[in-house]
């Protein structure tokens, strides 16, 4: 339900997750490999030696500090604002809160006379009232998630062993429409079915799920 890009967070967990492989088979060479911890030291010194003299040739003048120096932290700073961008856009996560709104003024000013919230048990209490009765369903479970800054609902449904999912499919299918018609509005939802251990499958609305 989150809304950042799954192939983006793939990249992120691919890309560090090579860097930690990459460091953790160096070091394990230099300490099980003497030839390769030789060639290790030979090239390493080779490369701090060019790494000083880049150093002294790109020197700002009148400065200890490099263009490399610059270069490396603004690269740095650059990496932060990406993965703290990351971190803090993965939306909210799951909340207690399906929807609130706010009701219009009984005089006529144009105002608000208040607002109203309705919860997330109160939307699983009104699913699990549609569901009670519908024989192929053994228990359903509600959560609300923030998507794209707006508050979506995940429900996880289960199914009596042995029972055909169409039944199902159509008795839920009814119910998001009892759910527009209960919020006033659509949201985003995604409808998870499970049999057993086994999910039997999630469907979703495009115009639904976000």
């Amino acid at each position: 339900m989150r809304h950042y890009p799954r192939a983006w967070n793939r990249i992120l967990a691919f890309f560090t997750g090579l860097l930690m492989l990459v460091i953790g088979v160096g070091l394990s060479l230099t300490q099980l490999w003497p030839a390769f911890n030789t060639q290790w030291e030979k090239y390493g010194t080779q490369g701090l030696d060019l790494l000083k003299e880049g150093l002294d040739h790109s020197r700002i003048p009148g400065s200890e500090l490099s263009w490399i120096h610059v270069g490396v932290f603004a690269l740095l700073i650059i990496a932060i604002i990406v993965s703290l961008a990351t971190i803090f856009g993965q939306s909210g996560g799951k909340t207690k809160h399906t929807l609130s709104f706010s009701s219009p003024a009984l005089d006529g000013s144009g105002g608000t006379s208040g607002s109203t919230t309705l919860t997330t048990k109160f939307i699983e209490q009104y699913v699990q009232d549609k569901l009670q009765s519908e024989p192929t369903i053994n228990s359903v479970n509600v959560s609300s998630w923030m998507v794209k800054r707006k508050n979506g609902l995940l429900l996880r449904v289960r199914l009596n062993t042995g029972a055909s999912p169409a039944a199902a499919y159509r008795r839920i299918d009814m119910l998001t429409k009892d759910l527009d018609r209960l919020l006033g509005q659509s949201i985003p939802l995604m409808v998870r079915l499970s049999q057993g251990g086994t999910i039997a499958k999630s469907f979703q609305s495009a115009p639904r799920v976000s």
